[in-house]
């Protein structure tokens, strides 16, 4: 994925691009974004809410 592609992934799920997205380097940004996807949107022991 390009960067444009991620952050507008982004912008679909969240609604808007966090600014400290902004910051991270293209070249860490696909890892980063599927991190923060895994961390704060998969089901986990706790529901989401």
């Amino acid at each position: 994925m390009t960067p444009k592609d991620i952050y507008l992934d982004i912008q679909n799920k969240l609604g808007v691009v966090p600014e400290f997205v902004k910051s991270i380097p293209d070249s860490l940004l696909e890892l980063e974004w599927d991190l923060l996807q895994r961390v704060q949107m998969d089901e986990g022991a706790i529901p989401n809410k």
